[in-house]
């Protein structure tokens, strides 16, 4: 019995054991031909046999008796009925992926037609780099993103199971959505499966070309902007790519047709696009200490009181003229606003609410690319590899600066840049061992990578603000400081540089054997899960400034006294922190053992019979360093003198320690213990305020 694939002219040979029973597994998806010869009777063959992704087709043979030489030649299709299996599962073909459009030209979106399988979460971004849109799926009723993705047999997901690599639309062969497994060789999920074949060369070569380009003439300016007279920006997104495929062809060199083949697909997007917004910035003269022009959105005056004046119950005096005195602004505040823009538009209503509009661009860039090399040995061993990634970097959400060639450290996007890359490589090896019995060996690795943050205020000293530099001494990395101004736009990044790195590794040796009327095919897998992070968390520190300093009484808010702007002026935070992080590295393993049987009792009755091991270790971090340790004899820093709370051994386990203090600068007059006060723990010490958390063990 041989099995040819007609589009690289590539033949695999076996026997029929002594029940009649046969078996070719692993073949790839494409159009086959099926030749059956023994002597004594006519050859057979059996034309147009399509074997779709994880298909298990079935072609019964019926041999006359005849010569060799002669020969039966059926040309009908294979019975698209699965009679060999019970798995429930719907296959998306390679006609469906070129011709259905989809948005961001992501193949996943296709599968989401497949019957079990219901969208979540937005539709908004769907890109092939959009992974969190692309995974958020439900197959069969299971909870979100608890599904397994297989890219050529190879698992394609992280640890926390969300996609890391999504191909080409060109170089996708097929792919198929297992709604109701009834296979042991599958695992790792609890729900559906997503398994996606890519496309090998063949003996002729073939090739496209395409382009999709949308442009700022078809779209209007957006509403932002036309309100603020801003002429529309430059609006293009430019997606093009290619596909090339054939057999390894030198000339008078080597020829490589029948037995050596090549694919090699590539997509770029380019995007300047614009990502307008409205925000709320303080007016000018606010920023110097004059809030006689505050308002609310009522058209109330707003008062400014002083919280250096707060009686026992909490009730403060205004400031005159409602207006700061010059020394009482904190010097910080002062400078801190020099790097804050000023109000671009009137604002809506008294209050000035949405006054400064920016056009903001969209700025984005891909070059997805994958190859693909198919080798056939022999007649009975043939290996691939295939390799792909889709790196993707942007610039968006810029609010200070209108582009990234300009410069402020206190730009508080978080998305400068933003870069993503899911790569993916695959190595395959096939071998015919025997007539009865086939081995396979897959080996692989995904790999997530990503970097996002703030490179604007990247390096930045805090100590040109006027930090004391014994707290920026502590700090593990530096960067403009973020201050959250409540109703009004903060200042500083709430997302300094990190970087992401998630591996998944694979390995899977897999047996096929015919015994009498049992197709078994049993094996192994194994995978290592590797997760790692450099995030600096806020190492810089956060600072947030709320009305409650400087609203008329401590204990009750009221539209017509208090102001952000204004507490910032007097240094009072309501709260700050910083963060000091380790870069964990966490790692995983998952081991799987399988078995399974396909028991043909008659020629009508076919039993699926399995058996999986499945074994996930928990996460541990490589160095050991997600527990430093408690110390059990600190003295408690928060139990008062002769309140009967032991204040050593066995006492609250919570310790200051120095290294993780954070300083606030604060003028230099005690202030009252006023009700509802929400600085935590402080001491005075020469002028400035220190401000300690309490750290419960050491992260």
């Amino acid at each position: 019995m041989t099995v040819t694939n007609l589009a690289q002219n590539v033949s695999l040979a076996t026997e029929t054991n002594e029940t009649g029973a046969y078996l070719t597994p692993f073949l790839a998806p494409g159009t086959y031909r099926l030749t059956v010869e023994k002597p004594g009777f006519k050859r057979f063959v059996r034309e147009n046999i399509v074997l779709q992704a994880q298909d298990r087709a079935r072609v019964d043979v019926a041999l006359e008796l005849g010569e060799v030489t002669q020969s039966v030649t059926v040309t009908a299709e294979v019975s698209l009925l699965q009679t060999e299996t019970a798995t429930r599962s719907q296959v998306i073909s390679n006609e469906l992926i070129a011709n259905v459009p989809t948005q961001g030209r992501n193949p996943f979106q296709i599968a989401w037609a497949a019957p079990g399988v219901i969208k979540t979460g937005s539709w908004r971004y769907l890109r092939s780099f959009d992974i969190a849109g692309t995974s958020n799926i439900s197959i069969n009723g299971s909870r979100n993103r608890d599904n397994e993705v297989l890219l050529d047999g190879i698992s394609n997901v992280r640890s926390n199971r969300t996609v890391i690599h999504v191909p080409t639309m060109e170089s996708v062969q097929e792919f198929k959505v297992l709604a109701n497994t009834y296979d042991a060789q599958y695992g790792r999920t609890g729900g559906g499966i997503v398994a996606i074949v890519t496309k090998s060369g063949g003996n002729r070569l073939h090739g496209n070309l395409f382009e999709y380009f949308q442009s700022e003439e078809l779209n209007a300016n957006p509403s932002e902007l036309n309100r603020a007279g801003i002429p529309k920006p430059p609006n293009n997104i430019n997606t093009f790519g290619f596909q090339l495929d054939g057999p390894v062809w030198i000339p008078k060199l080597f020829d490589g047709r029948n037995r050596l083949f090549w694919l090699l697909s590539y997509e770029g997007m380019r995007q300047r696009s614009a990502d307008p917004g409205v925000r709320t910035f303080p007016l000018m003269e606010w920023r110097a200490g004059d809030f006689s022009t505050l308002f609310n959105a009522q058209g109330q005056p707003v008062l400014i009181y002083d919280p250096l004046t707060t009686n026992p119950q909490g009730i403060r005096q205004p400031f005159p003229g409602n207006r700061i005195p010059a020394g009482r602004i904190d010097p910080i505040a002062t400078e801190v606003f020099k790097f804050y823009p000023a109000p671009n538009a009137p604002g809506d209503g008294p209050a000035r609410v949405n006054n400064y509009i920016y056009p903001s661009r969209w700025i984005g860039d891909m070059n997805q690319w994958i190859g693909r090399l198919d080798l056939v040995i022999n007649s009975k061993n043939a290996v691939f590899f295939r390799y792909g990634q889709n790196p993707f970097s942007e610039y968006r959400g810029l609010v200070f600066v209108t582009d990234p060639k300009q410069s402020n450290p206190a730009e508080p996007t978080g998305n400068a840049p933003l870069i993503r890359n899911g790569r993916n490589w695959t190595f395959d090896w096939t071998s015919t061992i025997s007539p009865r019995m086939t081995f396979n060996l897959r080996a692989g690795l995904a790999r997530w990578e990503e970097t996002t943050g703030n490179s604007f205020g990247a390096g930045f000293d805090p100590r040109r603000l006027g930090f004391d530099p014994a707290l920026v001494a502590q700090y593990t990395k530096l960067q403009f400081p973020r201050f959250d101004l409540g109703a009004y736009q903060a200042v500083g990044t709430d997302r300094l540089l990190n970087f992401t790195a998630n591996d998944a590794y694979t390995l899977q040796p897999n047996f096929s054997l015919v015994v009498g009327r049992h197709f078994m095919k049993f094996g192994f897998e194994g995978r290592r899960y590797n997760d790692n992070a450099q995030n600096p968390g806020l190492a810089s520190g956060v600072f947030s400034f709320g009305r409650g300093w400087t609203q008329r009484d401590a204990l009750r808010a009221d539209p017509a006294s208090g102001n952000e702007i204004a507490t910032f002026l007097l240094g009072y935070p309501n709260g700050a922190f910083v963060d000091r992080n380790i870069d964990p590295a966490y790692r995983g393993h998952y081991w799987a053992l399988f078995f399974n049987d396909d028991w043909k009792v008659t020629p009508r009755l076919t039993i699926n019979l399995g058996l999986r091991w499945d074994y996930e270790t928990p996460k541990y971090e490589r160095y050991n360093r997600m527990l430093r340790g408690l110390d059990f004899n600190a003295p408690s820093p928060i139990a008062p003198p002769g309140s009967g709370v032991e204040s050593q051994g066995r006492g609250p386990v919570c310790r200051r320690r120095r290294t993780e203090q954070v300083f606030l600068r604060a003028r230099p007059q005690q202030l009252p213990a006023a009700p509802g006060r929400l600085l935590p723990h402080h001491r005075q010490l020469g002028g400035s305020r220190w401000i300690r958390p309490l750290l419960c063990g050491r992260v």
